[in-house]
């Protein structure tokens, strides 16, 4: 026997996917909430207090909050880091390798790290002058973006990309401009449409090869076609 549905009001039909909707991910709106920058207190910078807070280390914090729940927020490997480098680490620390270095870092570390640039990808790099070492990307990029942007210079960045991209370029007094690439495609660069917001205060174009998050790689032709 099959019953007719009974009909339904609108508004009472309305009502119900408005709460629907409002309900179904309190994860989504705790994160809505408390991903805005708060109110700036007085007498802090304006610039920082309007960087907007990370998503992603919002998802880690409520990810460490909850049981049986794998953390995919923050990207690092799935493995330990490999005893030969933890025992190098305590090893420098037992024969009290802790005092200051050079600003650029270790020159033993620079040399090494232009090894492995020479073996990898058959580019080679003076370490006294052309090898920086940072604790992290996100260092570097800020370095680099401090180093090189005078207030309102504009810099391209493909998206999506990493959250701190455009923070980077902001509290360096920059612009950020998006340059949008969708999936269709690849999610590949596309020139003209890079060309198409270049302007007479474009500074720079922050390219990740392969991309974070999407895993697109540079291509060669648009690799040397951005660069010119």
């Amino acid at each position: 026997m099959v019953q007719k549905a009974k009909p339904t009001d609108k508004s009472e039909s309305t009502n119900k996917s408005e709460s629907t909707s409002k309900s179904e991910s309190p994860v989504k709106s705790e994160l809505t909430d408390k991903n805005q920058s708060p109110k700036a207190p007085k007498g802090l910078s304006k610039i920082a207090t309007e960087v907007p807070l990370s998503g992603i280390r919002r998802f880690f914090d409520l990810a460490s909050e909850m049981k049986d729940v794998v953390s995919l927020g923050v990207g690092e490997p799935d493995f330990f880091t490999p005893w030969n480098v933890r025992e190098a680490a305590i090893y420098s620390l037992e024969r009290g390798q802790t005092a200051y270095t050079s600003n650029a870092g270790l020159i033993e570390l620079r040399r090494a790290i232009n090894a492995n640039l020479e073996r990898l990808y058959r580019v080679s790099y003076n370490p006294d002058n052309e090898i920086l070492v940072t604790v992290g990307v996100s260092q570097g990029l800020d370095l680099v973006m401090r180093t090189l942007l005078n207030p309102g210079d504009e810099v391209l960045i493909p998206e999506p990309a990493f959250v701190a991209y455009r923070p980077c370029v902001y509290l360096a007094g920059g612009v950020p401009i998006p340059v949008e690439t969708t999936a269709d495609d690849n999610f590949a660069v596309s020139v003209t449409r890079l060309q198409k917001l270049v302007t007479d205060r474009t500074k720079a174009i922050l390219i990740a090869s392969p991309s974070n998050p999407t895993g697109a790689v540079l291509s060669e032709k648009i690799s040397r076609k951005s660069s010119t």
